[in-house]
């Protein structure tokens, strides 16, 4: 059976500052290019690829990666602060992302500085008050539970293998209270395969290396860490085109032994 390649996930799996060759694409190379639906986003939570299913259905995967817990664990500042920061701050630091440090910068030695400056600005303002105004991740730890359970179901209801990737370490110092959210979703994904043997579990914190395989926010992976990524996820899924492969010649082998009975 041919394989059909879904990835769902947040700007990690859209390859934001990677340029081009994010892992969704290097796995499809790596599968022999199968057909690719690459849903994945900036900021992109796992309530709106659920919201999806219509256009997931209609593709018909085989195979689906799921990058989902890194956007959900990122810790942010209060709502007051964000309103304050819209109201009255640059529109680049406006939204989700509007306090990140840069992933990577201008080749302009000029513009880099400036950027630079700008980028640990940022990074200094959110971590005084992200405990301030009880900074909290965009999505509980429960309510990611539920979802993911949610669209694994709905994938497995559409015969679809499922690979799902853990949360990479983050940076501590660039995203307050980060790392230790991040655990706690990466500890319910783990939870969440290991009952199902139908799911596939990507340990990041075993294949990434820190911060070697990451941009300068440590939060976004450079080529080397999508390469790793895809290895990772080419080792994981290998076991299960296989199955899918044994059982769809088990399943002619039937079709043929019927059709020499019949005639």
């Amino acid at each position: 059976m041919s394989t059909r390649l879904l990835v769902l996930g947040s700007s990690i799996a859209s390859g934001l500052g990677e340029r081009g060759r994010p892992f969704p694409r290097l796995l499809a190379e790596a599968l022999g290019d199968p057909p690719l639906l690459d849903l994945s986003k900036s900021g992109r939570l796992i309530d709106e690829s659920l919201a999806l299913r219509a256009e997931i259905a209609a593709f018909a995967p085989t195979l689906a990666v799921l990058q989902h817990g890194s956007a959900e664990s990122i810790v942010h500042p209060g709502p007051f602060v964000n309103r304050v920061i819209n109201q009255f701050a640059p529109s680049s630091w406006h939204g989700v992302a509007g306090l990140y440090p840069r992933a990577y910068y201008s080749r302009d030695p000029h513009r880099r500085r400036r950027q630079h400056r700008t980028s640990r600005l940022k990074v200094a303002i959110k971590r005084m008050v992200i405990p301030m105004s009880r900074g909290r991740s965009r999505m509980t730890p429960e309510t990611f539970a539920v979802q993911l359970v949610e669209l694994i179901a709905m994938l497995h209801g559409l015969g679809c293998d499922v690979v799902v990737l853990g949360v990479h370490p983050r940076d501590e110092r660039l995203f307050p209270r980060s790392p230790a959210a991040g655990d706690r979703v990466d500890a319910i994904i783990r939870r969440i395969a290991e009952t199902d043997p139908r799911i596939v579990f990507v340990d990041l914190v075993a294949t990434l290396r820190c911060w070697e395989d990451y941009l300068e926010d440590r939060l976004h992976w450079n080529p080397d860490g999508h390469m790793r990524v895809t290895a990772a996820i080419v080792a994981a899924a290998t076991p299960l085109l296989d199955a899918r492969d044994e059982r769809s010649l088990t399943s002619a082998d039937r079709h043929v032994r019927a059709a020499d009975r019949s005639s």
